[in-house]
């Protein structure tokens, strides 16, 4: 927001995070949808799924009242440091990430040395690691979204430990709940996913040509209201 500041397109960058928000209440208002409806055609494996979820979830999150989790880690180091940005933030998420990867990666360079015998885990592991890691991480990162969202609303009165400057208590909430919308977009943010509704193809263009490293489509929303930027890295 500060460089959108500098460059005069505050407006335009709080217009792109409001309809990337919108995106979000819709994409999670279809997975919930989908999720009911897999359970019911396929209630054994799905239900590992959603369980496997629900636990990494918890574990971002430290449960409904937002208290413990991942952001609280800190609390390890003594009281003086909770509400760490390091762990009060987006680099929460991207550790959880990094975490659930080589985890999976160490899963393949164990198993070619496990004797033949061996559980059959580690085979389960082995070919469906990667939808697991993925479904701890979306779940944990949600989770910790949570927990910001919780630190910024009903728990606002704390401030950030480790900031390098000194600001009024109003901008420690804005940042929690900032990271809280990022953190909750990037779990989000999966081949096909919504990440934003527009009202006019001219303003979903300008979204969906912004990023570089990343591919965008764009298609018209089911009830014809405006379009859709969907999310397609080339690599997917």
């Amino acid at each position: 927001m500060a460089v959108a500041g500098k460059k005069g397109e505050k407006g335009a960058y709080l217009r792109d995070l409001k309809s990337r928000t919108t995106g979000l209440f819709h994409r999670s208002g279809g997975a919930v949808t989908r999720t009911i409806s897999a359970l019911k055609s396929n209630p054994r494996e799905k239900a590992i799924e959603l369980s496997t979820f629900l636990i990494a979830f918890y574990l971002g999150s430290g449960g409904l009242d937002g208290d413990g989790g991942v952001p609280d880690l800190d609390l390890d180091l003594g009281i003086a440091n909770h509400r760490s940005i390091f762990t009060h933030s987006i680099i929460a998420g991207i550790g959880v990430e990094l975490a659930s990867v080589a985890f999976i990666d160490l899963v393949a360079v164990l198993h070619g040395r496990l004797p033949e015998d061996h559980d059959p885990l580690w085979d389960e592991l082995l070919v469906g690691g990667d939808r697991v890691a993925r479904i701890i991480s979306n779940g944990a990162s949600l989770g910790i979204a949570y927990h910001l969202g919780i630190d910024a609303t009903i728990d606002g009165g704390g401030a950030y430990k480790d900031l390098p400057f000194a600001v009024p208590q109003e901008w420690h909430q804005a940042i929690a709940a900032g990271n809280a919308t990022a953190e909750a977009i990037d779990a989000a943010a999966r081949p096909g996913s919504v990440i934003g509704i527009y009202r006019s193809y001219e303003d979903a263009s300008v979204v969906a040509k912004r990023a570089r490293s990343t591919s965008f489509k764009l298609r018209r929303h089911a009830d014809g209201s405006g379009f859709e930027v969907v999310y397609a890295p080339r690599n997917s």
